[in-house]
C-alpha cells in the first residue's frame, strides 16, 4: 500500500470516527437536499479503496470502529436517507456515503443497463459497498420507468379526490438474487434490507422479507398506485395529473461481513402487474429468482445485468 492510499486511509478513518462518534445529526444535517448542495470535488478515497484496498482497510480498522444497538440503527438510518435520496445522483450518493465510512467495493465510472422485455423500465446493475461502522456489505440496485405516465383504465378517472391513490394491479415485487454462488456460506447472514418505489410525495417501502433462502439474496413486494395531484372536473369527465409511486425504484439488502468470504452474481428484479393480477410469491435460488402470480395474464418480469463479486469485491 503506497503512501497516498495511507494517507487517504487516515484521513477517511478521521472522518468516519468524527460522524461515528456524532450520531445526533441526520441527512438534513449534512444540508443535503439537491444536486445543488454537492460539493465540486469527489473524494479520492471514494474512489481508489477497492479489491485488495479495501480488504486492507477492513483489516486494519477493524476493531477500531464497531456501532451496535441504538447507535447502528441510528447509522442505518442516515445510510438508508441517502440511498433513497431521489434527488442525489450516484456520484453525489457514493460522496455522502463515504462520510458515514461508506465505500463502494470497486466502483464502476460506467453505469451498465439492462431493459426489461416490455421496454418499459430500466434496471440498473447492482452496486456493492462495505460499511465499515457496521461491518455490513450493502448491495443497492435502482432501477427507473422510462416514461412519466401510467396508463390507467378509463373507470377510475372518475372524479377521483385531490391526494387520493388508485392500486395499480396487486402489489409487484423487487429484489436482489445472488445466483451462481460458491463459497463459504457458515455464518453468513442477510441482515436486514428494504423494497423502496418512490415518486414525489408518492412512496411505498416494504422492509417485509418475502423470500426464505437468504444466501441467494432477497425479494419484496411492495403495491404500486397512482397518486392524483390535480383533478379538472367536468360535466360528464374529468382530467386528472398523477404520480405513479414506482416511477423510481430501490431495492438494498444488507449482508453481516461474512459477505467476503462469497463468491457469485448479483441481478436486481422487479414483477410488475396490473388489473386484478397480483405477486402471490417471491422466491430466490442459486439459479435466480423466481416469481408466483395470481394469473397468466397481465403481467411481466424484468432482470439487470449481474454484478460479480468475488469474496467481498466485485470484479466487473
Amino acid at each position: 500500500m503506497n503512501n497516498n492510499i495511507v494517507k487517504k486511509i487516515a484521513c477517511s478513518l478521521s472522518v468516519i470516527l468524527t460522524l461515528s462518534l456524532s450520531l445526533s445529526f441526520g441527512i438534513s444535517a449534512l444540508g443535503i437536499t439537491g444536486a445543488s448542495d454537492y460539493p465540486n470535488a469527489v473524494k479520492e478515497e471514494t474512489l481508489e479503496i477497492n479489491g485488495e484496498k479495501l480488504a486492507a482497510f477492513a483489516a486494519q480498522y477493524d476493531n477500531v470502529i464497531t456501532l451496535s444497538g441504538k447507535e447502528a440503527l441510528a447509522h442505518d438510518e442516515k445510510v438508508n436517507d441517502i440511498l433513497f435520496n431521489e434527488n442525489l445522483s450516484s456520484e453525489q450518493k457514493s460522496y455522502y456515503l463515504s462520510e458515514l465510512g461508506v465505500f463502494e467495493v470497486n466502483p464502476e465510472k460506467v453505469v451498465e443497463y439492462a431493459a426489461s422485455s416490455s421496454g418499459d423500465v430500466t434496471l440498473n446493475k447492482p452496486t456493492i459497498r462495505y460499511d465499515s461502522s457496521t461491518k455490513q456489505y450493502i448491495i443497492t440496485a435502482t432501477g427507473k420507468w422510462n416514461k412519466h405516465s401510467y396508463e390507467v383504465p378509463a373507470w377510475s378517472w372518475w372524479y377521483p379526490s385531490v391526494g387520493s391513490t388508485k392500486d395499480i394491479g396487486g402489489p409487484d415485487a423487487i429484489g436482489i438474487s445472488l445466483t451462481n454462488t460458491s463459497g463459504t456460506t457458515s455464518g453468513l447472514a442477510l441482515k436486514s434490507g428494504y423494497g423502496n418505489f418512490y415518486n414525489g410525495s408518492a412512496t411505498k417501502t416494504s422492509s417485509t422479507l418475502a423470500t426464505e433462502n437468504d444466501n441467494f439474496g432477497g425479494g419484496y413486494k411492495v403495491q404500486d398506485f397512482i397518486k392524483f395531484t390535480k383533478v379538472d372536473y367536468y360535466v360528464l369527465w374529468c382530467n386528472t395529473t398523477y404520480l405513479y409511486n414506482a416511477y423510481n425504484m430501490t431495492c438494498v439488502i444488507r449482508y453481516n461481513s461474512n459477505f467476503k468470504n462469497y463468491n457469485g452474481n448479483a441481478k436486481l428484479f422487479y414483477a410488475h402487474t396490473w388489473n386484478s393480477t397480483s405477486v402471490t410469491s417471491v422466491s430466490v435460488s442459486k439459479t435466480g429468482a423466481g416469481i408466483g402470480w395470481s394469473s397468466t395474464a397481465n403481467r411481466w418480469d424484468a432482470y439487470s445485468y449481474a454484478r460479480t463479486f468475488k469474496k467481498g469485491a466485485a470484479t466487473n
